[in-house]
């Protein structure tokens, strides 16, 4: 809910690379902002909740763009997540794609899978 740009968001789905991967090719494409309307990023957890039906989007805020410029930007970020012991699992239901047949999905928690998520980020930003 702004009425300042200054969003971006990257135009090759998180679906088609991990989370950890370097840039795909794609371009940051500018977010309009619309009156009346709320902007939510989902995170990874959505993702595996629906079978990677709804994925989680590379983003960046600038400078808004333009004349809005010279206006200061406010943003208010409310992170949810999953309690530690959350089963970070399929669920059933319409739109959610079924695993493939005899796929099994690796049950993880919510916990487990922050700490796979910083695992993998190793020394990658520890070089400097």
């Amino acid at each position: 809910m702004n009425w300042l740009g200054g969003l971006q968001v990257w135009s090759e789905s998180a679906r088609k690379a991990g989370p950890l991967e370097p840039d795909s090719e794609g371009e940051w494409l500018w977010v309009k902002p619309k009156k009346g309307c709320a902007i939510i990023n989902l995170g990874d957890a959505m993702v595996r909740f629906t079978n990677g039906a709804l994925c989680s989007g590379r983003h960046r805020v600038l400078p808004a763009p333009g004349e809005q410029g010279v206006w200061p930007r406010f943003s208010i970020v409310y992170f949810v997540r999953p309690e530690d012991q959350c089963i970070l699992g399929r669920l059933e239901g319409e739109g959610v794609p079924p695993l493939a047949e005899g796929e099994e999905q690796e049950p993880l928690t919510a916990k487990e899978w922050i700490m796979k998520q910083a695992k993998g980020l190793g020394t990658r930003f520890t070089d400097n």
